[in-house]
């Protein structure tokens, strides 16, 4: 058998912790990871993460997917929509996961 080897204090500071979804507003934050995936469904997609960097939710993390290479539409067209906010924070036109890729480490706010 294989201990967890977690400490009380460990377990008390993981009961303090939200996993709850970021509130709306507008947080400082960090592009840290650009990624292309494959869905389960075979679906190319882009995922990316983001830190907060400052306030009350320092440290906690916002994931996006951006499905550009769905078959449907609709889909297709929300990601390029979430894709376009990018655009304008970082003042460019992103047409590929390297250009995007070149931006982590960069300041934003979303």
């Amino acid at each position: 058998m294989v201990s967890f080897n977690i400490s009380n204090e460990d377990r008390k500071a993981a009961d303090a912790q939200s996993y709850d979804e970021l509130p709306a507003g507008v947080y400082p934050a960090m592009l840290e990871q650009v990624k292309l995936k494959e869905s389960q469904a075979g679906h190319n997609y882009v995922s990316v993460t983001l830190g907060v960097v400052d306030g009350e939710f320092k440290n906690r993390k916002y994931f996006e997917n951006l499905n550009l290479f769905h078959p449907e539409k609709k889909t297709r067209d929300i990601a390029v929509s979430k894709l376009r906010l990018f655009e304008k924070a970082f003042d460019t036109i992103l047409g590929t996961e390297e250009e995007f890729a070149n931006y982590i480490g960069t300041a934003l706010t979303f």
